[in-house]
Order: structure tokens, then sequence, then C-alpha cells
């Protein structure tokens, strides 16, 4: 997923109980190192991107959804299983917790 445009600081429909809430968008590459510290492989990604709040307390994951995450179970529809949702879940949280600077192994 590309980079988003200049002035989108936060993805749509997410707000925090104060109102705004800036968004900084991981880059592929901390996305792509997350993976490979966490030993994830390719076909076991269900994040594309990543956002997180600037106080560390939020992250939205991002999957655009195909076919091949479907296969098998929904022919003919792009509906995801509720085991890769969860999956996808805790894949944004690892990816955002990677993220900050303070989680990072050196």
């Amino acid at each position: 997923m590309a980079k988003p445009e200049d002035g989108e600081n936060r993805p749509s429909g997410v707000e925090d109980s104060e109102g705004e809430q800036t968004y900084r968008y991981v880059s592929t590459t901390e996305v792509t190192e997350a993976f490979e510290h966490f030993r994830y492989g390719p076909s076991k990604r269900y994040v594309d991107a990543v956002y997180i709040s600037e106080d560390g307390k939020q992250a939205v994951g991002v999957l655009k959804v195909t076919e091949a995450h479907c296969e098998g179970h929904f022919e003919g529809e792009t509906n995801i299983t509720g085991v890769d949702q969860i999956e996808a879940f805790a894949q944004t949280y690892l990816v955002g917790q990677y993220a900050l600077d303070e989680y990072r192994r050196n």
C-alpha cells in the first residue's frame, strides 16, 4: 500500500474521545522489519499498512482483501474468516508496538 498523500494524517473513521487524533503512517520498511523480527512469512501476513497514533495508544491496520485470503472459504465473495481477522488484529498490535522506538531491539 502506498504512503498516504500529503495532508492525510489519520485513517478515515478513526477518532479519539477528544476529537482529533494525529496518526503516523508506519512505513512499508518498518512493517517488513516487524514481520521479519516476529518471523512471519509473506503468506501469513494480514496487514499491508499500519497507522499509529502519536500517543502510541491506538493503531489501525489496513489489509487489501483479495480472493487469495478467502480461498476455500467464501467462493465468489471477498470475505475474510474470523480467525484471520483476529490474526490481523494481533499483527496490527505487533507492528504498532514494533514501530514505537522504545520497543525496538538494537
